[in-house]
């Protein structure tokens, strides 16, 4: 006959058995197992890949800094790789715009350079990652080129049209490409160029 629960908590045996400690050692083991599993797969999950990631914009930070949401749900920090665009939320660094020593200018190309991320972009744009860079930088935002639904290189238009710098502090593998864009926008004296 099976002993009942008071023959197990009995005074002759105040504790369960050492069968029964095992099996709730397993049980608790596996049930947090199961959790972290579950956990893990929240965490945010770039393609490990260079296929592009396509994510949700869920604001515009300034020109080229963007928050985003992954498709399962959770946001990050996303900085377009290879360029940057004046500060708006920061002192401006003059040494950064060859030929340029004018702050006030530098904040007032920062704010267009925002209104110009703001009116190209779209709700979803795709992420690239470039293998040269790793995936993030020393601020721990996301590394990537933003491409748009069409494919549009967000960066390179952003140089295009003179509001943002190349970037030549890394190595991406798009610097020699837009260098020839910057080089482009400042002969025809665009954007921020204009006061060069």
């Amino acid at each position: 006959m099976d002993p009942t629960l008071t023959d197990i908590y009995s005074p002759k045996h105040p504790f369960p058995s050492l069968k029964d400690n095992m099996q709730r050692k397993i049980l608790t083991v596996l049930t947090l197992t199961l959790l972290l599993l579950n956990f893990s797969a929240c965490i945010e999950s770039p393609t490990g890949s260079e296929e592009p990631s396509t994510v949700g914009v869920v604001r515009i930070v300034d020109g080229d800094t963007i928050e985003i949401e992954w498709p399962n749900g959770t946001q990050s920090t996303v900085r377009i790789l290879g360029i940057d665009t004046p500060e708006v939320h920061v002192d401006v660094d003059t040494s950064e715009w060859e030929g340029i020593d004018n702050e006030t200018w530098l904040r007032e190309c920062g704010h267009k350079a925002s209104n110009f991320t703001e009116r190209w972009i779209s709700s979803t744009v795709n992420l690239t990652f470039d293998e040269n860079e790793g995936k993030r930088g020393y601020y721990g935002r996301y590394l990537a080129y933003v491409e748009l639904h069409n494919g549009t290189d967000l960066g390179a238009e952003l140089i295009k049209h003179g509001w943002a710098r190349v970037y030549t502090e890394g190595d991406c593998k798009r610097e020699g490409q837009y260098l020839d864009h910057e080089n482009e926008a400042q002969t025809e004296n665009k954007g921020v160029w204009s006061r060069a």
